[in-house]
């Protein structure tokens, strides 16, 4: 009986390690994962738009965008999206797309799985900071109407900008806002940029704060008006 029982928890010790070996195999030759092909996928896209190969750039963003981005993953930030439609010149799914941003499309993505950290953001940017005169000619020469072409610029300007580092910035930004704002008051992207462009800041009439300390404390003077 001894023996029998002494076979049996060797025979299962056996097969128990090699159910180990087989997981610990399947998980080193794991590379077709949604988070493994995004990350191959944003690597790939980074060399290509360094090489400036617009054609593979515009595949790789389509594909990851189209057959890979789902509800449960990232490939692309709406910025990083955005930045390189400018540059393949995708405007028509440009548009689209900022139109379709909205709350409860950003609250989605606090759910869904996010990319490694790379370089493809702070490339993009470098590169849009340092080309922004080519970018806002090739809109100014396409063949939109007078109104995407003035806020695709406006968008562009703002997506470049560096708003915390110059207040001239800020102002410039507000400037053109108003203006666009002004010439298409009925356009469907006013809302978009009163919401994620122009940068105004307005006193009201009542405000609220908490912290954790036994007291209290007013405002005095003219700490009302701010």
């Amino acid at each position: 009986m001894k023996k029998i029982l002494f076979i049996t928890l060797i025979l299962s010790a056996t097969f128990i390690n090699a159910q180990n070996e087989d997981i610990e195999k399947r998980i080193l030759n794991y590379d077709d994962s949604k988070s493994t092909i995004i990350s191959k996928g944003r690597n790939m896209l980074i060399d290509k738009f360094i090489e400036k190969d617009i054609e593979s750039v515009k595949e790789i963003r389509r594909y990851l965008m189209e057959d890979v981005e789902n509800k449960n993953y990232i490939s692309l930030y709406p910025v990083e999206n955005w930045l390189i439609l400018y540059w393949t010149n995708e405007y028509n799914d440009l548009l689209d797309d900022i139109k379709s941003l909205d709350s409860l499309r950003m609250a989605e993505y606090d759910a869904k799985i996010q990319p490694n950290k790379d370089l493809l953001y702070l490339k993009l940017k470098e590169a849009s900071v340092e080309n922004a005169e080519t970018i806002k000619s090739q809109i100014n020469e396409s063949g939109l109407s007078s109104e995407y072409k003035m806020f695709l610029t406006l968008n562009y300007e703002n997506l470049i900008a560096d708003v915390q580092a110059d207040e001239y910035i800020i102002d410039k930004l507000n400037n053109s806002a108003e203006i666009f704002l002004s010439a298409y008051p009925n356009s469907e992207y006013t809302d978009f940029t009163r919401k994620h462009i122009r940068y105004k800041l307005m006193t009201s009439d009542w405000g609220f704060g908490y912290e954790f300390y036994l007291g209290y404390g007013i405002f005095t003077g003219s700490l009302s008006d701010h």
